[in-house]
């Protein structure tokens, strides 16, 4: 049983393909105003929390209020060193711009087309959201479900 634990943790932790220079390079965007505007993370971005949800999973459909709460609380503050972005896995482009627009998600979201670059980061189920550090681009943390 202990090596399994083990076994989990390492494999939680390990390194992933992307190198941390690539998270800079992830196309992202925010909806302003219905209008999908590029986004870039912010210098003092230190960690990355990866959500993986979508619109058609009860849990994620439960988990996004909460979570959408939660940031505009850690945005009203000075600096905000976590920035909390989208992998959408809905089935259409279409699809995930409701899903943002239902929820009000006021975050930067992966470009539908490309999603798969987060693909290291994902776990084996949804809601999840992956905390990356920046610098190094490995898993602090990985949370999968409600």
């Amino acid at each position: 049983m202990h090596i399994r634990c083990l076994w989990l943790f390492a494999l939680i932790l390990s390194p992933t393909a992307l190198q941390a220079n690539d998270l800079d390079t992830v196309p992202m965007f925010r909806l302003n105003q219905g209008e999908q505007t590029p986004f870039q993370l912010r210098p003092e971005t230190t960690h990355i929390a990866f959500y993986y949800s979508a619109s058609w999973c009860p849990p994620c459909r439960k988990t996004t209020p909460a979570l959408v709460e939660e940031y505009q609380r850690m945005s009203s503050a000075d600096t905000m060193p976590v920035e909390i972005v989208l992998v959408c896995d809905d089935r259409t482009e279409d699809g995930m711009i409701g899903y943002i627009k239902k929820y009000d998600m006021p975050w930067p979201v992966v470009e539908w087309a490309s999603r798969a670059s987060t693909d290291p980061y994902a776990a084996q189920g949804i809601p999840c959201l992956t905390l990356v550090e920046r610098a190094s681009g490995k898993i602090i943390a990985q949370g999968i479900g409600v």
